[in-house]
């Protein structure tokens, strides 16, 4: 009861504290943050921009990043959220084409993601971390290449893998130039 007359003087925004420069507001959340305004639940074409190009998200600090990829996860979800209705009242979606652009920009965005994953870790460490495929031979005896995984068990301390994996990797073998001087 207390909580509902403090959220109602500040329109429904609640500072839970402050530290110099840090200040933490809990917004009232309502189911309604799915759903469009509803100015444009009767419009037949919204006005939209364009999705993020991966040179401008190149501009962006992580936190901007990290920031961007919530708003349009929340953006994607309020598309798909009135796609729904609408298909349900077989009414056109406006301006359907929203969550293509959304989905570009969320892809757009994983890109410049990765890219300084890898640059990164190419600074760190030298190596890109990403998983390189191997060679082992499958049940046929023919080498196939498998995309490595991580898993929560190693393969080794997994009793059920070994059951039903018997497969062994092929041994990486690497042949030298060496030079035999005759006597």
């Amino acid at each position: 009861m207390f909580l509902k007359s403090i959220l109602s003087k500040f329109n429904g925004v609640l500072i839970l504290g402050t530290h110099k420069n840090l200040l933490i507001k809990v917004k009232k959340a309502n189911l309604i943050e799915f759903f469009d305004d509803k100015k444009n639940w009767t419009e037949e074409k919204v006005k939209h921009g364009r999705p993020w190009t991966i040179d401008e998200l190149r501009l962006k600090s992580n936190l901007d990043l990290h920031k961007l990829w919530f708003v349009l996860h929340k953006e994607r979800n309020m598309l798909l959220t009135m796609e729904e209705i609408y298909t349900r009242k077989g009414i056109p979606m406006p301006s359907h084409e929203r969550v293509a652009k959304v989905d570009e920009s969320m892809e757009n965005l994983l890109a410049v993601v990765e890219e300084r994953n890898i640059a990164y870790n190419l600074l760190e460490t030298g190596e890109t971390k990403k998983l390189v495929p191997y060679r082992r031979y499958n049940s046929f005896g023919h080498i196939q290449y498998y995309k490595q995984r991580e898993y929560l068990v190693p393969w080794y301390l997994n009793r059920m893998w070994k059951l039903k994996y018997h497969y062994k990797k092929i041994p990486v073998i690497y042949f030298y130039d060496i030079q035999i001087n005759s006597i």
